[in-house]
């Protein structure tokens, strides 16, 4: 029987590495005809569950994803899978806050040839994102229960507040001090077929979050009109008209040396931006 090491985490939840205690004694090794692939799938997570709930859920779910990725990486070129032949959790350990993780070995089922349609691949525009936001991509991103490119779109371009749209969000702007919000999510890109249970889409964002370099934040406001600053900046959230100037304040963020500033605000004088500070 050949082995396959497959380690992953559940898509819901960060990647936040694996360890702790040991909840359960090893299990024995499942014991797979000999004509099946046995593979092995690390550090499954079950937040808010103990050893006992999790391992039964891990040893129900036989349609699991991961589970069939493991299997399909046991045979190059084998399509997806609908399920596998069995499981069996031969770790568990234990976390603090985070739940458990789990190891599993399972049973790969022999492949069967069929006759798989074609992948379809429907492309769409990306969102609508001004320059003093940030384009981020949260990629294959899989909905089981989905029959149909068309049935997921609404769903997921309406699921703004997405575990997986934040991060994708903060990895685009990892300086940000503002907590990764997404504006407008399009899918712009959508798989299904080709043996594949579901649909796996590809969601382009618009984040809330910039980090502007000193000199390229500069460079976009020195000596610019207002009607130039708010095409570079937007509205501003407030302004002051006070002497000796006009104060234009902006919640964007600017980046000193190791130091970002999360509101600046721009001095107008004779029409045009002759200072700024943080």
């Amino acid at each position: 029987m050949m082995y396959v090491l497959i380690c992953c985490v559940l898509p819901i939840i960060t990647l936040l590495g694996c360890g702790g205690s040991t909840g359960i004694q090893p299990a024995p090794a499942l014991e797979c005809a000999p004509a099946l692939t046995v593979a092995v799938v690390s550090d499954l997570n079950y937040p808010g569950q103990d050893c006992t709930q999790a391992t039964a859920r891990a040893e129900e779910q036989l349609d699991g994803l991961h589970y069939r990725r493991a299997c399909q990486a046991a045979d190059i070129g084998a399509a997806l899978l609908p399920s596998v032949a069995a499981a069996r959790v031969t770790d568990c350990r234990i976390t603090e806050g985070r739940g458990v993780f789990l190891d599993v070995e399972i049973c790969c089922p022999e492949a069967v040839e069929q006759a798989l349609e074609p992948e379809s691949v429907v492309r769409a525009a990306g969102p609508r994102c001004p320059s003093w936001r940030t384009r981020a991509l949260a990629s294959n991103l899989h909905y089981p229960g989905a029959g149909s490119c068309d049935a997921i779109l609404s769903q997921a371009e309406a699921a703004l507040g997405s575990f997986h749209y934040s991060k994708a969000c903060k990895a685009a702007v990892p300086r940000t001090t503002r907590k990764a919000k997404v504006l407008e999510a399009r899918v712009v890109e959508c798989r299904s077929g080709g043996g594949s249970i579901g649909v796996n889409v590809d969601v382009e964002l618009c984040c809330d979050a910039k980090v502007f370099e000193e000199s390229e934040f500069r460079e976009l406001v020195w000596r610019r009109s207002p009607e130039e600053v708010r095409a570079a900046l937007g509205e501003p959230r407030r302004i002051t008209e006070q002497a000796p100037g006009v104060y234009w304040s902006y919640a964007t963020e600017v980046a000193r040396e190791d130091r970002v500033f999360p509101e600046v605000t721009l001095v107008f004088a004779g029409g045009r931006v002759d200072s700024y500070y943080f």
